[in-house]
């Protein structure tokens, strides 16, 4: 198998994600298996199809609940949850396709602070 990724996958990392589809209403929580500079993988009980293109709300730790950085982002993939081996668990991974105005730098600078003050292994 070639790998194929390009950054360094963090777990760990004090940050909450919430996510709304790019033409839905409403945000839903979901849990972070990891996080890289492009893109995240998650797990969620929502029906969450490939190539569809969500909002992402990422707070850091601490943030308020509307508060944090914005991106958006494309399920690239959809893994079923064998950890919880249920029918609706999964985990998905989604690839960042933009952020708003410098919040990729300041999102950067967050993951590059969390390496090197943490003592976190890369994944």
């Amino acid at each position: 198998m070639i790998e194929r990724r390009r950054f360094h996958r963090f777990e760990d990392v004090p940050v909450s994600v919430r996510l709304r589809k790019e033409d839905g209403f409403s945000f839903i929580d979901a849990e972070i298996k990891d996080i890289s500079i492009g893109g995240i993988k998650i797990r969620t009980d929502e029906a969450i199809n490939i190539y569809d293109f969500y909002e992402l709300r990422i707070c850091f730790q601490g943030c308020a609940d509307n508060s944090g950085i914005t991106a958006k982002a494309k399920v690239w993939r959809i893994e079923p949850d064998t950890e919880r081996n249920n029918d609706i668990s999964r985990f998905a991974a989604l690839e960042f396709v933009s952020f708003e105005e410098g919040e990729r730098r300041v999102f950067t600078k967050f993951l590059a602070g969390f390496l090197m003050g943490s003592g976190t292994e890369v994944v």
